[in-house]
């Protein structure tokens, strides 16, 4: 079976998207497309050796209907990068709804995924409120120790764990040095050792403009999105504004000017707005645009014991 497919991606996170509107109806109705592993065939094109290669697979239905894969054929409710990438799609194939897309899952159809349209590659999601890792307390900007000052061999850092849709552990180096990203992982992963906690190391270059990095990237669909807005929204403690993340990229050695220039279509951004009103609101919410890298047709073999 052939699967026509465009690649989009999202601040480094690319997603292999699969129109259903793509196939007629003879072709739905062949034993082979009834028959299709959905999981396994997720797998196969996320496979950066066998496959198209990328963290996440999108099914999109002529419906609006969506499923969202991992690189692991794990099926996710959640997958806001994967969301913004649909939505950019969905948006140039005139799948709306006035002012916003809607999407809904097979598996739970009395769940919608609502996508802002902000203008033609410009959509917003709500990411909700942000609580404390480890006190479980909602944050507001009046909230106190947030961020810790731990000192570890010398070397200083601010912390803060906070869970945004998943939990992140944020990092803001100080000068008198920094660990190698992957020593953060590893104390991450020790200081939590029951849950999957996202490493994020912070980098501020002006006041409302910080550069981030994650690990591992794809891990999780949500991954850009929880840790960008939890960086811009803690790190600068400010609501009623917005702030700008821009994720390392390998070859951009982390340098402001050398992102920026690589950034032509401004997919490798997100923008962050925290919405907050004492006693009604408290909304953090993200905004991006998945970008198209190409488009192609990927050879599924049929697998007779497939669900």
């Amino acid at each position: 079976m052939t699967f026509p497919f465009y690649k989009l991606q999202l601040a480094g996170n690319g997603f292999i998207l699969c129109d259903f509107l793509h196939f007629s109806e003879d072709e739905k109705d062949k034993p082979e497309f009834r028959r299709a592993d959905w999981k396994a065939t997720a797998r196969k094109i996320c496979s950066r050796r066998f496959g198209v290669g990328a963290s996440g697979c999108i099914f999109l239905g002529r419906d609006n209907s969506i499923q969202i894969y991992n690189s692991e054929g794990l099926l996710t409710d959640e997958a806001d990068d994967a969301l913004l990438c649909a939505a950019r799609y969905a948006f140039d194939s005139g799948r709306t709804d006035g002012k916003k897309i809607l999407f809904h899952l097979p598996h739970a159809p009395e769940k919608k995924l609502k996508v802002d349209i902000l203008g033609a590659n410009e959509f917003r999601i709500s990411c909700g409120a942000p609580f404390s890792l480890l006190k479980e307390n909602v944050i507001t900007p009046g909230s106190t120790e947030i961020n810790e000052i731990i000192e570890n061999e010398g070397i200083d850092g601010s912390y803060a764990a906070v869970h945004l849709r998943e939990d992140v552990l944020v990092s803001w180096p100080h000068k008198r040095g920094a660990f190698s990203f992957q020593d953060f992982a590893d104390l991450t992963h020790k200081a939590f050792p029951k849950k999957k906690v996202i490493p994020v190391v912070a980098n501020p270059i002006t006041d409302d403009t910080i550069i981030a990095k994650a690990f591992p990237r794809g891990m999780s669909g949500t991954c850009s999105v929880a840790a960008s807005v939890l960086c811009a929204s803690v790190c600068s403690g400010a609501t009623g504004h917005q702030s700008m993340v821009m994720f390392r990229q390998p070859g951009d050695g982390g340098l402001p000017d050398t992102m920026l220039e690589q950034d032509t279509d401004s997919s490798r951004r997100l923008a962050v707005f925290w919405d907050y009103n004492e006693n009604e609101k408290n909304e953090i919410y993200a905004v991006g645009s998945g970008a198209y890298i190409f488009e192609g047709k990927f050879d599924i073999q049929e697998n007779p014991g497939g669900a």
